[in-house]
């Protein structure tokens, strides 16, 4: 006989690319000597964003992505036109920035996904909307830099917060139950 209490899982913040590559570049920017890599920053550009991200961010016991965010994260390195010494600094912060969030990554195979999603989205996208989905539609946040996916996960019965805006709020903590 089950219990007659529900068990309730942690709040997990999920990652899209955006939020994530700003993490990663404001962290290698300040903290690794890669100031070429700043204009790559859009929404978090001075230390008190970046503890404001840092503080809302730790509002969730869980975070996660996917493998299709870390492909794109990946194709964003190698886009900064970094030589290859510099290019595995930059791979030092990912990896920094995956172990500091206590970062976990959730596979989805692309025959399991929506064709016609993935085609009007893309499979990252898509991967982040069945991360959410099996997580459930509560308690769980999608955090993205794109507005039009974060309309896409509204329809999906999911929860987004644009990164441009949980910044920009007097309240970070409305953006986190």
């Amino acid at each position: 006989m089950a219990p007659p209490y529900a068990i309730i899982q942690p709040k997990t913040l999920i990652f899209d690319t955006g939020p994530l590559w700003e993490y990663i570049v404001y962290s290698a920017v300040n903290w690794r000597a890669f100031a070429s890599l700043s204009g790559e920053l859009r929404d978090v550009k001075n230390p008190a964003e970046f503890e404001r991200f840092k503080f809302f961010i730790s509002r969730f016991p869980a975070k996660k992505t996917t493998p299709h965010v870390v492909t794109e994260i990946s194709r964003r390195i190698f886009k900064t036109k970094q030589a290859q010494r510099e290019r595995k600094g930059i791979w030092e912060s990912v990896y920094r920035a995956f172990d500091d969030l206590g970062m976990h990554e959730e596979f989805f195979s692309l025959a399991t996904m929506p064709s016609d999603l993935v085609g009007r989205l893309g499979a990252a996208d898509v991967s982040l909307i069945q991360l959410g989905k099996e997580l459930g539609e509560t308690r769980h946040k999608i955090l993205t830099v794109d507005g039009p996916f974060a309309f896409e996960c509204i329809q999906a019965g999911l929860e987004a917060v644009l990164l441009s805006r949980m910044l920009a709020a007097e309240d970070p903590n409305a953006y986190t139950d």
